[in-house]
């Protein structure tokens, strides 16, 4: 009766008691379906057991009655598809849950291998970045510091390679500007030592030479005055006076060179000075072209009016000789020009020109390349332009036609006025 009320009661439409062995031991109907052995196992512990079958499209119910020795309360339940669904949802769920619950331990591990990993892969890629760009920085360091002790042992000819980065590539070309203008310097006190030992010698020649100079030509005179008939004695007579009269123009040279004082930088117009030094031998050589191209706006120039004078006369002297050695008409051209520093004079002549390139030796004294001639005009004109801060180059014209020399002068001596 009490299982009729509750099946009632509750609208549970099969409920039955069994023994420990699924046998069948009272029910209010007869649509017993045995429980498997493995429920009622499962059920002994006293616990309440619900499983869920959605194939049978049933739930089933079993517990042990504590107060009752082998007696079970065993009941199913017809239940819809779709509640049995998401029962079986919610079950894999629970599983699932208890399963990753179980397994977190694992999982911690897991992740705390991958972010060792990440960590390290993180640490070596900034090892690798950092390398590198430490690379990039120390790599023209360490070119600048090899290039400042090539410096510092003699060696000025380096070359700094380019670097991608613009600072460094700026400090690359003002360290290289500072080496030009460090070997320019050296270069310049070189040629002033020679200049100034020459000039030692050069005295010291024209006076040894002087002294037993004027009584020999005293001597020869003397001679002269004697032999009045004799031809062939005057003929040798001659070529000695001829010779003395070389010695005397060397001796005068020499006393030009050794006497050179150092230049008065005032303000002067370039190109006046040039017309004024061509025209001196324009008047003269009336069969030689004397052109003169200028392109200079401004030709104001801080210099010694006078030695640039001379050096021009001296120029313009070579190439008339050169011109009348070759005994033709001949023309002297002389172009005039500029950038932002320096002004730029150019003599071209058709002369003979030279038979020796003598840029590599024109800082010696007494290099020429006239056959009879002492090299002290070209040493003069050199050290003229070394104290004027210019360069001059001279060579023979690419046509083979002549000669020509280049002089370039910056346009501001302050420096040298200041001094």
């Amino acid at each position: 009766n009490y299982l009729i009320f509750q099946l009632n009661f509750r609208d549970v439409k099969n409920i039955f008691l069994i023994d420990k062995n699924g046998k069948l031991i009272e029910t209010p109907n007869n649509n017993y379906i045995s429980p498997s052995k493995n429920m009622l196992l499962q059920a002994s512990n006293g616990k309440a057991l619900i499983i869920s079958n959605a194939l049978e499209k049933k739930t089933y119910a079993l517990i042990k009655l504590n107060n009752y020795k082998n007696l079970y309360l065993y009941s199913f339940q017809n239940v819809d598809a779709k509640i049995n669904s998401f029962l079986k949802e919610t079950g894999d769920a629970s599983t699932y849950y208890y399963q990753v619950k179980n397994n977190t331990f694992k999982i911690q591990i897991t992740f705390f291998v991958i972010y060792i990993i990440f960590t390290l892969l993180l640490v070596l890629m900034s090892a690798i970045f950092g390398i590198n760009f430490a690379a990039k920085t120390t790599k023209p360091l360490n070119n600048l510091f090899k290039a400042a002790k090539s410096v510092g042992d003699g060696d000025y000819d380096i070359k700094l390679e380019k670097s991608k980065n613009e600072d460094f590539q700026n400090l690359n070309l003002i360290f290289s500007d500072m080496v030009s203008q460090i070997k320019k310097q050296k270069q310049k006190n070189i040629l002033s030592g020679r200049f100034e030992a020459w000039q030692v010698i050069a005295r010291k020649l024209a006076h040894e030479i002087r002294n037993p100079l004027t009584p020999i030509q005293l001597s020869l005179d003397r001679i002269k005055s004697k032999i009045i008939n004799d031809d062939n004695s005057k003929k040798h007579l001659l070529i000695i006076d001829n010779q003395i009269n070389a010695i005397s123009e060397l001796v005068n040279n020499f006393s030009d060179f050794a006497r050179m004082s150092k230049p008065v930088f005032e303000k002067n117009n370039l190109t006046k000075i040039i017309l004024d030094a061509s025209e001196t031998y324009r008047l003269n050589y009336e069969k030689i072209k004397f052109i003169i191209n200028n392109t200079i706006k401004n030709s104001d120039i801080f210099c010694d009016k006078n030695q640039i004078n001379r050096v021009m006369i001296n120029i313009y002297k070579n190439s008339v000789e050169s011109i009348e050695e070759k005994n033709s008409d001949g023309e002297i051209i002389t172009n005039l020009s500029e950038d932002r520093k320096y002004f730029l004079i150019t003599i071209f002549d058709n002369g003979v020109g030279f038979k020796d390139s003598g840029n590599n030796k024109q800082d010696d004294p007494y290099f020429t390349t006239k056959k009879n001639g002492s090299g002290l005009g070209l040493s003069i004109v050199s050290k003229i332009i070394h104290e004027h801060n210019g360069q001059i180059f001279y060579d023979n014209r690419n046509d083979q036609e002549g000669a020509f020399v280049t002089i370039t002068l910056p346009k501001s001596n302050e420096k040298n006025i200041n001094s």
